[in-house]
């Protein structure tokens, strides 16, 4: 019966995600106008974010073989009754809470979704198409302006929303997340194409996702040089969306007016600065003498990292290589936490 139930659900979500393939195809005339759209409604969401998304979710969470892996290492209750799930969206980047929902999908759960005000005409288009595919009176996705009447919620945004979450605990079972940083760490062995795929980790969605890096951790100041000049090479784009470049302009006064210990490039300034969170536009660095305290400080600092974007081998838990860090897979849970088993057993 479990086989059964299993198998029910992937081809379910196979056929929702043949639909979203399709309608969300570059060459779509209706997606094109929807891009345009979600842009005016957030300006940092231009066509280059994304598109930059929705090539990831086709990618990763829509192929049919990375399905059917992803259910292979599931134990779905075929038992369990369908539930209502609360799911709050986050409005960082495009599409963000898609993999809460395609979670939510896959555990044959009924969602309710509070939408963020800065991402509801692309979400809307996406998790529209999947209402589609069922009948008017069977929609598993509904829009709602308040959380009520659920069995649990999944939530994500800043420290600030998740705290006010937290309260509802006594409620209903609650997967809260906060917000993370990547960081990276080089060894001063890496390649242009090496740099170049840490300004991904870097400048993709603008630096505005818990996967982007914030703080890198260098063996000397040479390797800001070699940063610079190939991030003003190839992430030269950045200072052309309005939003990137008012926070650029903001944070060469504020380090100005600090005093702080920089370096300026055309795309980002790099601050000498042990925190893990920065600014947009700004990347801190750290010079390290040992790997071993690097490790250290950033076993000591866990809950404040969502991945380590580095390509030193066998040294680090939550390795990420270099460029892949906002390429998660579907069993790549935010926080580590696994929302699939957090939905099968309520904790």
């Amino acid at each position: 019966m479990n086989d059964i139930f299993r198998q029910n659900q992937l081809d379910l979500l196979i056929r929702f995600a043949k639909e979203i393939k399709l309608l969300c195809h570059a060459n779509q005339p209706a997606f094109a106008e929807i891009k345009e759209r979600a842009r005016e409604q957030n300006a940092w969401f231009d066509s280059r974010e994304i598109d930059r998304m929705i090539n990831l979710v086709i990618a990763n969470y829509l192929d049919e073989g990375k399905l059917m892996k992803w259910f292979s290492m599931n134990d779905f209750n075929h038992n369990k009754e369908c539930t209502q799930i609360g799911i709050v969206a986050a409005g960082n980047l495009p599409l963000a809470s898609f993999q809460d929902v395609w979670c939510a999908l896959a555990c044959k759960c009924k969602v309710r979704l509070k939408l963020s005000s800065k991402d509801t005409v692309l979400s809307k288009y996406v998790y529209d198409v999947i209402n589609s595919c069922l009948p008017d009176q069977d929609c598993a996705i509904k829009y709602v302006d308040q959380i009520s009447e659920i069995s649990a919620l999944l939530a994500s945004g800043s420290n600030i929303t998740a705290n006010h979450f937290v309260k509802m605990k006594t409620q209903f079972p609650c997967l809260v997340r906060g917000h993370r940083n990547g960081v990276a760490v080089l060894s001063g062995q890496e390649s242009d194409e090496d740099l170049i795929q840490l300004g991904h980790d870097l400048f993709s969605f603008y630096g505005l996702g818990c996967r982007n890096v914030t703080k890198v951790y260098i063996p000397d100041l040479s390797m800001i040089h070699r940063m610079a000049k190939v991030f003003d090479t190839h992430f030269g784009y950045v200072r052309d969306n309005h939003k990137y470049n008012n926070n650029y302009e903001y944070q060469l006064a504020v380090l100005s007016l600090n005093q702080a210990k920089y370096f300026q490039s055309e795309t980002i300034f790099f601050s000498d600065n042990s925190a893990i969170h920065s600014a947009i536009a700004v990347l801190h660095y750290q010079i390290y003498s040992s790997l071993d305290h690097v490790i250290e400080e950033l076993e000591a600092q866990t809950d404040s990292i969502q991945c380590i974007c580095t390509n030193i081998e066998n040294v680090f838990r939550k390795k990420s290589g270099l460029g892949k860090s906002q390429w998660p897979e579907l069993w790549d849970y935010q926080d580590d936490i696994d929302v699939i088993h957090f939905l099968q057993n309520g904790k």
